[in-house]
């Protein structure tokens, strides 16, 4: 009963708490009321502090991590057209390619490229303006961004509707897995749309 008439700030209760929610403020509180003996306190206080501290060791090398992964990669993210044929295609770009020239790579915008921690690559997505963008074209954009994308990341290149160039849809994605550069959504909503 004497516990419900004091203030919450010295309260058993909110000291323990805020201990491992906000240690900060858990210790001032702990120190602050006169609840508990001096070695209690002290131990509860260590107790407190190395909880905290693991928490913020944890978080510190993800930040590490992608900050050593991005200037690395980014240099790889537009290498020039010369270094196109070295980029080993997939099996369905070299069946598209095999009757003529390497395909000329259009302008393209990367709408978004995300560290995917802790894994080891960006899921970059592309945006290209050209609503009649071909496969073969589609392929060499994948070929060129693999590198920057790592070894577990994903390439996807998207295309606008021909009556609506604001939305964009996939029309191909390389998951990085092994089975190349897969078809997507775009040309079955463009088909969809133009009738």
């Amino acid at each position: 009963m004497v516990q419900d008439s004091l203030p919450w700030y010295h309260r058993r209760g909110w000291a323990f708490a805020l201990l491992f929610f906000f240690p900060p403020l858990g210790i001032a509180l702990l120190w602050w009321g006169q609840h508990l003996q001096r070695n209690m306190r002290i131990g509860l206080t260590v107790a407190s502090a190395l909880f905290f501290l693991g928490i913020l060791a944890q978080s510190k090398p993800q930040a590490t991590t992608r900050a050593e992964v991005s200037p690395v990669a980014e240099p790889k993210a537009t290498p020039p057209t010369s270094a196109m044929p070295d980029v080993t295609p997939s099996p369905t770009a070299a069946s598209q390619n095999s009757t003529g020239p390497e395909p000329v790579v259009p302008p393209y915008d990367v709408a978004e490229d995300v560290d995917l921690a802790p894994k080891k690559g960006h899921r970059i997505l592309v945006n290209v303006r050209e609503p009649d963008l071909t496969d073969a074209q589609c392929v060499a954009i994948v070929a060129r961004l693999r590198p920057r994308a790592g070894q577990e990341g994903q390439v996807a290149v998207r295309i606008p509707l021909h009556n609506d160039q604001s939305r964009f849809f996939p029309l191909c994605v390389d998951n990085l897995d092994g089975q190349g550069v897969q078809e997507s959504t775009a040309r079955q909503m463009q088909r969809a749309l133009d009738k």
